[in-house]
C-alpha cells in the first residue's frame, strides 16, 4: 500500500498543468523561453518550436525547480516525444520516449512511450508499457487510457475502448490537453462502432474547438467531415440487405489489381478497383454524374503514398450499391476528380467488413459471406491475427529475418514484389548502392516517386514459410495532408512499414474475418 500511495502522489505531480519553474533556455541572440511558454506552444500546435523549448530546458541548469532531477528531466523528454509524435516524426518521437524512461520510468513516461510505439505499429511494446503502467497505478495515466483505447479499438472492442477514452479526455495535465483533439476522435470512433453516431458527432464537436487554430488542413477535414454527418445522424449507414448466405463475384485482374463490378443507385454497372487500403470507398467524376452521386461542396483531404502526399475529395453518400445479389444501402463514400480508362471507382475496407470477405486469387472469385456463415471446409494453410487501425488491416511481418514491422495489408499494393518503407530498408540493412539494387518509379494514390528494387528478400508474414521476393523500397508512410509547414496535428494512427498485396497474396484463397479478427490463408 505505500508503494502504491507513492505512485499515486508522484502521477498528481506529473500530471499538474505547468507548475515547473521557469527554467530559463535558450540560445544566444534569443529570448529564453521557460516551460510555461514551452507548453503553450505544445498546445498551440507549434510542434517543431515547443520540441526546441523543451530541448533547450533540458541543457538550461533548472533553477528553484519543485521536481526532483530525474522526474524533470523524465517531463521534458516525455513533452518532446509528444511534440515529434504530432509532427509524424517517428524516430525523433522513439528517441525522446527512450530518453524519458530511461530519467525516470514513471507513468507518464512509461504511458507516452506507449503513445508512440503505437504509433511506430510496436502494438505488443505498447501493450508492455501499459501494463508497467497499471503496476505503478491503479487510476493509471490518461496518456495510458488513450493509448489503452486506441490497442482495444483495434481488436474490436469498442466499450472497453469508450471506457478508457472518457478517462483520457478528462485528464487535466498539458500532455492531456495537447493529445485532447486525438481522444476525442478515438471516442468518436468508439461511439461509431457502437452505433451511437449523434455521440459521435458531438465528440467530433469537441475534437474541431480542441484542435489548434494553426493547423487549417485539420480544420477543414474536421469540418467536412461534420458537415457531412450532421444530416445522416438518424440514418443507418452500410445498411446490408437480406444476402444469400455466400455470394460470389468474378474478379478480373488489372496488372495485380483486383477489379469487380458494382452499381451505384441503380446505374449500370462498371468496374470498381477492390482495395481492402482504402479507408472509404472511391467514385471517379464520370461515374458518379453517371450515377447521380451528389459530392458536398466542403473541400477535405487523405494522405496517399507519392507525389506531396495529399489527395483532395468531396464527401457524398450513395443512397445504394449493387454487388451481384448484394445491396448495401446509405453509403458513404468520396468522390476523386481522377478518371482511370474504364474504372468507376474503388470499394474500400469499410464496405468489405460488413462480410466475411475472401479474396480467393486461384479461382479469381471475390466472395461475400455474412458474419456466421459455416466456414470454409477447405483447411487452412495459416492464420494470423489483425488489427484495425483506421480502417487499416495491419499484421506483424519480418524482412530479412528482422522485424516484426507493422505491414498492411492492402490489395490494391499490386506491384510485383513487396513495397517496403526506405526506414525499413535500412534498419534490416538494404543498401541503396548495394550490387544489383535497380532503380525503378512507384505509382500511389498521390502521384509517383522514385524506389529502389532489392531482388530475393526473404519475407515471412502469417504463419507462412518464408519466401524470397524483390522488395520495393520508397516512402510508404505518405508525407500528410494535414501537415503545415511540416508539422501536423491529426497525424497517421500508426507507421505503415509495408504493404502486402498481390506478389504475395496470389498464391491463397485470403478471407478477412472479423469474428475472430484473423485473416486466414488457404
Amino acid at each position: 500500500m505505500l508503494n502504491r500511495t507513492i505512485a499515486l502522489l508522484s502521477l498528481a505531480a506529473l500530471c499538474a498543468s505547468a507548475t515547473v519553474s521557469r527554467a530559463q533556455a535558450g540560445s544566444p541572440g534569443r529570448e529564453p523561453l521557460g516551460i510555461e511558454a514551452a507548453d503553450r506552444l505544445l498546445l498551440e500546435g507549434e510542434f517543431k518550436a515547443a520540441a526546441e523549448a523543451y530541448a533547450g530546458l533540458l541543457a538550461a541548469a533548472p533553477s528553484n525547480d519543485a521536481q526532483p532531477p530525474r522526474e524533470r528531466t523524465a517531463g521534458l523528454h516525455s513533452r518532446r516525444a509528444v511534440a515529434f509524435a504530432k509532427r509524424d516524426d517517428v524516430p525523433a518521437a522513439l528517441e525522446a520516449a527512450e530518453q524519458a524512461v530511461s530519467a525516470a520510468g514513471n507513468a507518464e513516461s512509461l504511458s507516452v512511450r506507449a503513445l508512440v510505439r503505437f504509433r511506430a505499429g510496436r502494438f505488443r511494446a505498447a501493450k508492455d508499457d501499459l501494463d508497467r503502467v497499471r503496476s505503478a497505478s491503479e487510476p493509471g495515466h490518461p496518456v495510458a487510457n488513450l493509448v489503452f483505447a486506441r490497442l482495444a479499438l483495434s481488436e474490436g472492442r469498442a466499450a472497453d475502448a469508450l471506457v478508457a477514452v472518457d478517462k483520457a479526455v478528462s485528464g487535466t495535465c498539458v500532455l492531456s490537453q495537447a493529445l485532447r483533439p486525438d481522444a476525442l476522435t478515438v471516442r468518436a470512433d468508439a461511439l461509431d462502432e457502437l452505433g451511437r453516431s449523434s455521440d459521435a458527432i458531438a465528440s467530433l464537436d469537441a475534437a474541431l474547438a480542441a484542435s489548434p487554430r494553426t493547423n487549417t488542413l485539420l480544420l477543414e477535414n474536421l469540418t467536412a467531415q461534420l458537415a457531412f454527418r450532421r444530416p445522416l445522424v438518424d440514418r443507418r449507414l452500410y445498411s446490408v440487405r437480406e444476402p444469400a448466405t455466400t455470394v460470389e463475384l468474378p474478379i478480373k485482374f488489372a496488372d495485380g489489381l483486383p477489379i469487380v463490378m458494382m452499381s451505384i443507385n441503380g446505374a449500370p454497372a462498371v468496374p470498381f478497383i477492390v482495395d481492402t487500403g482504402a479507408g472509404i470507398s472511391v467514385v471517379f467524376a464520370k461515374y458518379a454524374k453517371q450515377a447521380g452521386f451528389v459530392a458536398r461542396d466542403e473541400p477535405a483531404y487523405a494522405g496517399g503514398v507519392g507525389g506531396d502526399g495529399r489527395v483532395s475529395f468531396r464527401y457524398g453518400l450513395a443512397d445504394r450499391i449493387g454487388l451481384g445479389a448484394i445491396t448495401v444501402d446509405a453509403v458513404p463514400m468520396i468522390r476523386i476528380d481522377w478518371e482511370l480508362p474504364a474504372i468507376g471507382g474503388i470499394l474500400g475496407m469499410p464496405v468489405l467488413r460488413r462480410f466475411r470477405t475472401t479474396f480467393d486469387y486461384p479461382s479469381s472469385t471475390l466472395r461475400l459471406e455474412k458474419p456466421g456463415s459455416p466456414a470454409p471446409s477447405k483447411a487452412a494453410k495459416a492464420s494470423t491475427p489483425f488489427r484495425l487501425v483506421g480502417q487499416g488491416l495491419f499484421v506483424e511481418a519480418t524482412v530479412n529475418g528482422k522485424g516484426p514491422f507493422n505491414f498492411e495489408l492492402d490489395t490494391g499494393a499490386a506491384s510485383p514484389g513487396i513495397p517496403v518503407d526506405d526506414a525499413v530498408a535500412a534498419a534490416v540493412g538494404l543498401v541503396d548502392n548495394a550490387p544489383g539494387v535497380k532503380k525503378g518509379r512507384g505509382q500511389g494514390a498521390a502521384g509517383t516517386q522514385d524506389t529502389l528494387i532489392h531482388a530475393g528478400v526473404r519475407f515471412e508474414w502469417g504463419g507462412l514459410p518464408g519466401t524470397k521476393l524483390d522488395a520495393i523500397v520508397q516512402r510508404i508512410s505518405p508525407a500528410r495532408a494535414d501537415r503545415r509547414n511540416g508539422e501536423s496535428g491529426l497525424v497517421s494512427e500508426t507507421e505503415i512499414e509495408g504493404l502486402i498485396g498481390f506478389a504475395v497474396l496470389s498464391p491463397y484463397a485470403v478471407t478477412i474475418d472479423f469474428e475472430s479478427w484473423t485473416i486466414v490463408l488457404r
